[in-house]
């Protein structure tokens, strides 16, 4: 089930060229790009934030000038994506809030996860384990889940299966790699 964000203009004036559906657009990459900062910001409604703003950006230019190669936009989204991350990072340290903001952080109770990131947390755990289960090599299941789900270390890891570390390093690649390809079919963007 691939999610069409573009097709063919028919009107005489626009030879042909790709016209992009902005709110389908904005509907595949919100969550991709909310996973993206969420993962170097450690804070969720930050994330959230940016990822409206790149959204912002990208539409804007999509209205604007357009892209170059319309049919490579999941690049232009991250390449914005992580021109904004870095805008964000020079101005917190430009400012020099990085230490009240983490004290600031720590000042404050934890409110915990909204329901929304609980259910969503949920779904994503779901979708992991039938992922998981679909990859057809038990040894895949196992190196993957204990590394990165559990965090054993690769030196247990290595004693665990009798391994030499580049042996793992490849077996750990390959495993990767198969669950890469199982979330391509599943629609994952690259």
């Amino acid at each position: 089930m691939k999610e069409t964000i573009g097709s063919p203009c028919s009107e005489p004036v626009c030879d042909g060229a790709i016209v992009i559906d902005e709110n389908a657009a904005a509907n595949r990459y919100r969550r991709p790009l909310v996973l993206y900062f969420r993962k170097r910001l450690n804070n969720w409604a930050l994330a959230e934030d940016l990822a409206q703003e790149t959204l912002q950006v990208v539409i804007a230019r999509i209205r604007g000038e357009g892209l170059i190669e319309p049919e490579k936009l999941s690049g232009f989204v991250f390449g914005t994506a992580r021109l904004i991350a870095s805008t964000h990072f020079r101005n917190v340290k430009r400012r020099g809030d990085v230490g009240a903001a983490v004290a600031l952080d720590d000042s404050l109770p934890d409110a915990g996860p909204l329901p929304e990131q609980l259910a969503y947390q949920e779904q994503l755990r779901a979708m992991v384990r039938t992922l998981m289960q679909e990859l057809t090599q038990p040894r895949d299941r196992e190196l993957l889940w204990d590394f990165y789900v559990n965090g054993v270390s690769k030196e247990v890891l290595l004693e665990r299966h009798a391994m030499k570390a580049s042996q793992f390093d490849n077996a750990l690649y390959r495993a990767r790699q198969r669950l890469r390809e199982l979330l391509l079919q599943w629609g994952w963007p690259q």
